[in-house]
């Protein structure tokens, strides 16, 4: 019956000690990955944050611009305003001028 002894205490020594290297190195990829998918979580959520407060100084900066847009529209009108009122009153000026010289001319005589 010698012949049917156990002879595979070698191979299951081998096979446990595979086991537990694998799980050993199982134990330290597992860490490695949370470790890895915090600071992905971490990244995604600061470029995320990033990307909504560009976001709401490009609208503030729109609202900025629209808003400076509709002054300028307001300041030409005002300037167009006045421009025509300085050029009748100028008109007027020149007019009144020249009735004044005439009626100097005519006091002269």
């Amino acid at each position: 019956m010698e012949d049917y002894d156990f002879h595979s205490g070698g191979i299951i020594q081998l096979l446990e000690k595979l086991e537990k290297d694998f799980r050993a190195e199982k134990l330290d990829v597992d860490k490695i990955e949370a470790s890895s998918l915090a600071a992905f979580e971490m990244f995604t959520q600061t470029k995320t944050d990033l990307v909504k407060d560009l976001n709401h100084k490009l609208e503030e900066t729109k609202k900025e611009k629209e808003q400076a847009i509709a002054d300028i529209v307001s300041a030409n009108q005002r300037l167009t305003t006045v421009e025509a009122t300085l050029l009748d009153d100028k008109e007027y000026t020149n007019e009144l001028s020249t009735m004044c010289q005439h009626k100097a001319k005519t006091w002269d005589q």
